[in-house]
């Protein structure tokens, strides 16, 4: 377990700068122990471009890092974008 620590040093190097950080490292925990490799955790990290996708590549579940970092559920719809549904007249 102790090369969860080398990973989540450099994710803090590339997405955030955070000391409060517990919940990543019990995800790192969590997909070493389900097999994941080291190199395979770093190769996430070279490999990604937000924390979300990188624990994607790694086999965390996007629920499961969503629920762990406080993140909303589902997506929001970006302002000004709205959708008109139309129900043909049939």
């Amino acid at each position: 377990m102790k090369g969860c620590y080398p990973v989540r040093g450099r994710m803090r190097l590339k997405f955030y700068c955070s000391e409060g950080d517990d919940e990543v490292l019990k995800l790192l925990r969590h997909a070493m122990r389900a097999g994941v490799s080291e190199s395979a955790m770093h190769h996430a990290v070279d490999d990604n471009t937000t924390l979300e996708h990188c624990f994607a590549a790694i086999g965390v579940d996007r629920t499961t890092f969503r629920i762990a970092m406080g993140h909303p559920m589902f997506d929001l719809c970006p302002k000004g974008q709205q959708v008109f549904v139309r129900q043909d007249p049939e």
